[in-house]
């Protein structure tokens, strides 16, 4: 089955795309993670997620070619949307995924299954990567009709809604679950 990449380094804002995906698009999106809402209903309802029904079969609304969440480094040169984040904020929010119990500098020198943030962007090169459309994370927060137009272009799919629910929304339709910055 042919796809799309949703790639970026962890805490860089997947979980908000998709979450634009979804309430922009009605686009869904799966996960190559197994769990990777954690079993937590809301949250799959919120970013519009989609399990498999057995060992790697998805079943997405007919005519939508499916998109997959990743953060490994990439394995092909499918379409790709790229987020990419301050490697700063992203790496401190590592280190808070962590629970602080992996060193900031382990974080940043690459200690982690993702390994290093700077080898992560390098690897998947979305400034020269063809059929990639790069999102800046800060700029989904300040612009997002400009997002909107991009990705509407880059998919080839027509804008539904042009707002998504605010940060505090998200949380409480969440059952608490805060949506990280």
């Amino acid at each position: 089955m042919d796809h799309i990449w949703l790639a970026s380094y962890p805490w860089s804002g997947n979980y908000l795309v998709r979450i634009i995906l979804w309430n922009c698009f009605h686009l869904k999106s799966a996960s190559i993670y197994n769990d990777d809402c954690g079993g937590n209903k809301q949250l799959e309802d919120l970013v519009g997620h989609v399990e498999p029904i057995e060992k790697n079969k998805y079943i997405f609304s007919k005519g939508q070619t499916p998109i997959f969440k990743t953060h490994d480094f990439h394995p092909d040169n499918r379409k790709t949307i790229y987020i990419i984040r301050d490697g700063r904020a992203c790496l401190s929010s590592l280190f808070e995924f962590y629970n602080r119990e992996k060193s900031l500098k382990d974080i940043m020198e690459g200690e982690t299954r993702f390994g290093k943030w700077c080898d992560h962007v390098n690897n998947w090169d979305p400034l020269h990567r063809k059929n990639t459309l790069l999102l800046r994370y800060e700029d989904l927060l300040t612009n997002l009709q400009l997002n909107l137009i991009n990705i509407s272009d880059f998919l080839k799919v027509k804008v539904i809604k042009n707002t998504i629910p605010s940060r505090n929304e998200l949380a409480e339709q969440a059952d608490g679950i805060a949506v990280r910055k």
